[in-house]
């Protein structure tokens, strides 16, 4: 009598996963502005934020002061704390420790932000019931359309970018939460602090 085989759970093709096709479409979002990494620092906002800046942003021990100051408490132009925006100052910092006088970093995070905010679209709307495919249209329409250049392109223009990592990632944790039924309550509990974390990052920022 032959030997029955065990069954095998069907595992989803590769490129099935959602996490693939969200990668798929960070780098496509990423290497669409790949050529803004040849650009420099232009004008007012970029001598101001940055690079009249550095004694500041070169500066880690400056972290907490970051959290008491607007954005725009710069040498050469006192915008007092109209522009309360602590994250966002700490991603000039970040790319400062690389060499602050020298804009490819700066370029590099703006591009990696696109890319990362692409692929997050695709997984909102992945998690709100959209087939892939569907998801996946609506994220590329996002990573190319034209609307975004001055985000990706323009160094101080990466407020909206990583205000929306912060609120897309923070929405996803909640919609995750409300899929949760079957998990353990510990589960449910990581979800809803982490939403309240992320939306705590995306306040400030902007």
């Amino acid at each position: 009598m032959p030997k029955r085989r065990s069954a095998k759970p069907n595992r989803p093709p590769r490129l099935d996963r959602a996490w693939v096709w969200a990668l798929i479409i960070g780098l496509v979002g990423a290497l669409l502005y790949a050529p803004t990494l040849r650009f420099g620092f232009i004008g007012y906002d970029d001598t101001l934020l940055i690079t009249q800046n550095q004694e500041f942003l070169s500066r880690l021990s400056n972290i907490g002061r970051a959290f008491l100051q607007g954005a725009w408490r710069v040498p050469g132009f006192d915008g007092g704390n109209i522009y309360y925006r602590p994250v966002y100052t700490l991603s000039f910092m970040f790319d400062s420790q690389f060499d602050g006088s020298n804009p490819l970093a700066f370029h590099v995070s703006n591009v990696v932000q696109h890319g990362i905010v692409s692929g997050l679209v695709f997984a909102l709307l992945a998690a709100m019931g959209n087939t892939r495919p569907v998801a996946a249209v609506g994220a590329l329409f996002f990573a190319v359309h034209p609307t975004f250049v001055h985000v990706v392109a323009w160094v101080p223009g990466r407020a909206d970018s990583l205000l929306a990592i912060f609120a897309l990632t923070s929405v996803l944790a909640l919609a995750l939460l409300q899929r949760s039924a079957q998990v353990s309550d510990a589960r449910k509990r990581v979800l809803l602090l982490a939403h309240w974390i992320l939306f705590a990052l995306a306040l400030f920022t902007k």
